[in-house]
């Protein structure tokens, strides 16, 4: 899995050009509590990525695989030391690879080192097995449910990097 050159970088404009077509695939969202409720045109993929890269309570990242954008790694809603953590891989030939697990160790470490953040807290479908025991093997202790969702949240003390 290390053998893996996986690195982020923070989102840029262009990357719409790429990611709109990752939004309107009904795969990527069937493990993910939030989806598009209707097609995704490039227009809307680049006035959206325009609006988030210019919050100042997020920062959003383009996982790269060699040099190749092949999804998103975030931390929202960044507020009194804490935010939320999301992920999705766009490109299907990365899943199972470990692509998420180093892209997920990689803004933790920026949560922790560069944000001084103390907590990063996820929601996850019960049913998305793989993530969950990525989660677990980073760190993150499940704290409660509800329905179908897993609430988890790892802090610098619990954190556990892969690379």
């Amino acid at each position: 899995m290390n053998d893996l050159d996986v690195q982020i970088r923070p989102l840029q404009i262009e990357d719409a050009h790429i990611s709109y077509k990752w939004r309107n695939k009904k795969l990527i969202w069937e493990k993910t509590i939030n989806s598009p409720d209707r097609e995704i045109t490039l227009k809307d993929e680049l006035n959206w990525l325009n609006e988030k890269i210019k919050e100042n309570n997020s920062k959003r990242f383009a996982i790269l695989v060699s040099g190749k954008y092949v999804g998103n790694v975030q931390l929202t809603n960044i507020l009194e030391n804490e935010s939320y953590f999301g992920i999705f891989i766009g490109e299907e030939k990365y899943w199972g690879k470990g692509v998420g697990k180093i892209a997920t160790s990689l803004i933790l470490k920026i949560a922790f080192n560069k944000l001084s953040l103390k907590k990063v807290k996820l929601r996850v479908k019960e049913n998305n097995k793989r993530a969950i025991n990525v989660y677990t093997k980073l760190g993150f202790q499940i704290v409660s449910k509800s329905e179908d969702i897993i609430f988890m949240e790892v802090t610098k003390y619990s954190f556990i990097p892969c690379i």
